[in-house]
């Protein structure tokens, strides 16, 4: 019962953990996404930096939960188990107090199984509170007042007042403390507590650490002083011998600071908060109620001198103060307070402060007063000097900055905007560099900047698709083929893939080349699993341009069916139109205007493009440009074999289809020429006598010849006879005519 409040923490740890994306992770960007500045700093993990000051490893990332079912298991395990193991505890600690006593083997065999029901009646009222609390997540970190504790109805021990007379009486106080406690009756429940450690030492063995933490516990919020004293007492309990095997006394450096956080005792609270956080497995509940304490104290009216003067209470404050923004004021009078002189022990960190909360004088005075060896205080520099237009001393700062912080093991740790996949501090001055670049028109240095930071890989696939030449990037390739920080993964979670950043540059490289024509020279920069593809593309289009008339047909069908299947492979665009880097199935075109339309609509400087990168960027767009251009480029294709064949031809019939077919869905106005041509040049053929029928394509294709004329040879007898004939018949109906001429006239001449 005195433990299910920790479990009650992990019920909720549990359910966050639980909580993740359905669909595949989008990383931020400068340009592409637009939603990093090179003007801005990072915000910054709270929890992490206190891990850092603690010397604690990193959380790991957090894991999915196979099912909902799971989470469900966990929450109630995290709920039921704690309580289950006190009663486990309680039965046992009593049958050795009364085997102690000297009690016979079959009175305490009675006795124990008397007590036992007792503790059952009393864990189903437990259990009860714990869920109460739990559903109504009114305490997740563990502390404070319990759910509907004055609510609760009293439980009835009149049926066990016969067994607390019998048993030791540090239990049976103890135990009408606890029922006065699921009662709703705290001060009755205090009094009870009160008299176990009023008893004798030798009487009180095994209930003085379990009174003492219950006592801490209930007064922390009534009588704050009172409760950090009993806490503390827990600890000395275990220290004159008391078995603690609920770990009571671990419980009760977090009750105890907790107890000194409400009576202001903020530097005691830090220390015992931190002690409680070095505890194995205490890790995450202590960082958390670190946390809850710097909101205390940093939305104090004022800030206590003491927090500035002692070490460990400084460091945890100031690390508070540079993942927030605001309360740099505050600090200043207590620092000014506590005497302290520069260099002042985390200056730099308010002076990140400051500059996120956009009060650059500020953040430039803390600077003064700051050791400028620190990581810290050299990123906040590097940025001032990049917003007073002081753009070349600003980008070597940043440079010296990434070289620092390869050599320091302290990074400032930047706020993960995604629960798996978490940015990291060279990833973001990486960033940085490569918009700099970008803007000084060095594009391959721009390129291997946001490539080695992995996180914007986003950012250098614009730049190798959309601003370098081919033959710019060509030449990057095979400058940085050993080049070992390009050899990661470029891949986050979402996505199923494990092509580096340097093949995942190699395969832009081939896709611009191919969507060029140029598949010969394509291939070789292919992955190895699409090299067979690109290769027969290059053969049938090397065929095609060397054959004529049907050969020529022929080479272009199979060519652009297979650049139909597998073009976005092949010829797909990283980013617009085609969206290759999330395979094709998202459209990113609203964050990409939001994004990177923004960055190239906006003036030169560093929040736009310039206007040697805009025309790059028009030069480079895909044709057309629009969603999956390579199906346009299939269909025409096969329009050009259409226009190599004579009309009801199946063939010509077969082109015009399936060119139609490939963009009809996406752009039923440009496959309407291809309709219309089907219709028209094949009236003798099925298939289009069916989509004239339908004013569409049909659903399948047929070859299908209903009628065939007659071959040209043919075609001229049959003419030839035709023309002897009318000669023949225009020869008779002439002489037949001049007979009757002369007829008459021999007539008329008698008479």
């Amino acid at each position: 019962m005195n433990r299910y409040r920790v479990g009650l923490f992990l019920l909720v740890s549990l359910s966050f953990s639980a909580a993740h994306a359905c669909g595949p992770f989008f990383p931020d960007s400068y340009i592409v996404y637009g939603n990093r500045s090179v003007l801005d700093l990072p915000a910054l993990s709270l929890h992490e930096e206190i891990r850092q000051i603690l010397s604690l490893p990193a959380e790991p990332p957090a894991q999915p939960y196979a099912s909902y079912e799971d989470v469900q298991i966990a929450e109630k395990n995290a709920v039921r188990a704690p309580v289950q193991r006190t009663a486990e505890v309680d039965v046992n600690d009593l049958e050795t107090a009364i085997k102690e006593q000297g009690m016979g083997e079959a009175e305490v065999k009675k006795l124990v199984s008397k007590y036992s029901e007792f503790r059952n009646m009393l864990t189903v009222r437990a259990l009860a509170a714990a869920e109460a609390a739990a559903n109504t997540r009114s305490n997740p970190y563990g502390y404070g007042k319990d759910a509907n504790a004055e609510k609760a109805k009293p439980v009835d021990v009149s049926a066990y007042e016969a067994l607390l007379a019998r048993i030791p009486k540090e239990f049976a106080e103890y135990d009408l403390g606890a029922v006065a406690f699921y009662s709703g009756e705290v001060d009755e429940a205090v009094e009870h507590w009160k008299r176990v450690l009023a008893l004798p030492p030798e009487q009180r063995k095994h209930r003085t650490l379990w009174a003492a933490f219950m006592l801490g516990r209930v007064l922390s919020d009534k009588d704050p002083a009172a409760a950090a004293d009993y806490s503390a007492r827990c600890r000395a309990a275990v220290a004159e011998g008391a078995l603690d095997p609920l770990k009571l006394s671990e419980d009760s450096l977090g009750w105890q600071a907790r107890a000194e956080m409400r009576a202001k005792r903020y530097v005691d609270a830090i220390h015992h908060y931190v002690e409680f956080a070095r505890i194995p497995g205490r890790e995450k509940t202590g960082i958390l109620s670190l946390t809850t304490l710097c909101n205390v104290v940093l939305k104090a009216e004022a800030i206590d001198p003491a927090l500035a003067k002692d070490e460990l209470s400084c460091q945890v404050i100031t690390a508070a103060l540079v993942c927030r923004s605001g309360g740099a004021a505050k600090w200043a009078d207590a620092i000014q307070a506590a005497g302290l002189q520069p260099p002042i022990r985390g200056a730099d960190r308010v002076a990140w402060n400051a500059y996120r909360g956009g009060d650059m004088a500020a953040a430039a005075d803390w600077l003064k007063k700051a050791d400028m060896m620190s990581v810290y205080a050299r990123w906040v520099q590097a940025k001032l000097l990049l917003r007073d237009g002081k753009i070349e001393e600003g980008a070597a700062a940043l440079a010296n900055l990434d070289y620092a912080l390869a050599e320091n093991a302290v990074h400032p740790p930047v706020e993960a905007s995604e629960p798996f996949a978490s940015e990291k501090a060279n990833e973001r001055v990486l960033g940085d560099l490569g918009l700099l670049h970008l803007h000084e028109r060095e594009y391959a240095q721009a390129l291997e900047a946001f490539a080695r930071s992995g996180y914007y890989f986003d950012d250098a696939l614009y730049v190798a698709e959309c601003v370098m030449t081919t033959d710019e990037l060509k030449a990057f390739v095979e400058d940085h083929k050993k080049d070992a920080t390009l050899m990661n993964s470029s891949d986050f979670p979402g996505f199923s893939g494990s092509l580096t950043r340097f093949a995942r540059l190699e395969r832009v490289l081939a896709s611009r080349l191919a969507d060029q024509g140029m598949w010969n020279d394509a291939v070789s920069f292919f992955p190895e699993e699409l090299k067979s593809d690109a290769k027969l593309m290059a053969e049938l289009t090397g065929h095609a341009a060397s054959a004529t008339g049907r050969e020529r047909a022929q080479a272009l069908i199979r060519a652009a069916k297979h650049l139909r299947e597998k073009g976005m492979a092949l010829t797909g665009r990283e980013l617009m139109p085609d969206w290759r880097i999330v395979r094709g199935n998202y459209d990113l075109s609203s964050d990409y205007v939001h994004g990177c339309a923004s960055w190239l609509s906006r003036g030169e400087g560093l929040q736009g493009a310039g206007e040697e990168e805009k025309a790059r960027v028009a030069a480079s767009a895909a044709e057309p440009n629009k969603r999956f251009h390579y199906r346009y480029k299939a269909a025409d294709l096969m329009w050009d074999a259409a226009s190599l064949l004579p009309n009801n031809d199946p063939l010509t019939a077969e082109a015009l289809y399936w060119g139609g077919v490939f963009i009809k869905n996406r752009d039923p106005k440009a496959a309407d020429r291809f309709y219309r041509a089907l219709v028209r040049r094949n009236p003798n053929l099925e298939i289009a006598q069916q989509a004239d029928k339908l004013r569409w394509f049909p659903a399948k294709f047929t070859d299908k010849v209903l009628y065939r004329l007659l071959p040209f040879w043919s075609r001229r007898k049959i003419t030839a006879a035709a023309c002897a004939g009318a000669a023949c018949v225009i020869s008779v109906a002439l002489l037949g005519w001049f007979l009757l001429l002369r007829r008459k006239s021999g007539m008329a001449g008698s008479q």
